[in-house]
């Protein structure tokens, strides 16, 4: 409805037909690609499934300031909700799918007014508190903020996850 706003929303669902595999073969649905609410390895099996939901915004278009060899021209914002859940074996209830929401910051600049150059700080909160058992260690994740840091010289880590994006 609004010029240079986007709603996004990503739809993933995995699984291994032959569910005797070792664990070294479970997918994984958290950290930065993922519920950015909750490690990687925290939810992990031989079946996920995620849904993810953002909201970007213009902040400021026409930065246009250089500072040292960087020339700042864009800032973005967004705001983002998953949910999603890894298992194996039979489908866990809805009830127990863990949810997170945060927020980004993407500032675009060039480094030395040729090299693309993408700066990003990220914060999520995982709502859902949950233990896993690692060589019999107990592990807590979740009630917690994650914070991500990244330069890049995009800002798509995952090309082959535009795929199944709509943007409207």
């Amino acid at each position: 409805p609004f010029k240079r706003h986007t709603l996004t929303l990503s739809l993933r669902r995995n699984t291994s037909f032959n569910k005797r595999l070792d664990d070294f073969f479970d997918f994984y649905v958290g950290g930065f690609t993922g519920m950015r609410g909750y490690p990687f390895y925290a939810l992990g099996g031989s079946e996920v499934a995620t849904a993810s939901l953002n909201y970007s915004l213009p902040i400021m278009t026409g930065i246009n300031t250089r500072f040292l060899q960087f020339y700042f021209t864009k800032l973005y914002g967004s705001l983002f909700g998953d949910v999603g859940e890894a298992w194996r074996g039979s489908t866990p209830a809805l009830k127990h799918w863990k949810t997170n929401a945060g927020f980004e910051l993407r500032l675009e600049a060039f480094s030395f007014y040729q090299y693309p150059t993408r700066i990003f700080f990220s914060g999520a909160y995982g709502f859902d508190q949950f233990t896993r058992t690692f060589n019999n260690v107990p592990v807590t994740y979740g009630k917690e903020w994650r914070f991500y840091l990244g330069v890049l010289f995009g800002f798509e880590l995952n090309q082959s996850r535009r795929m199944f994006e709509k943007t409207f």
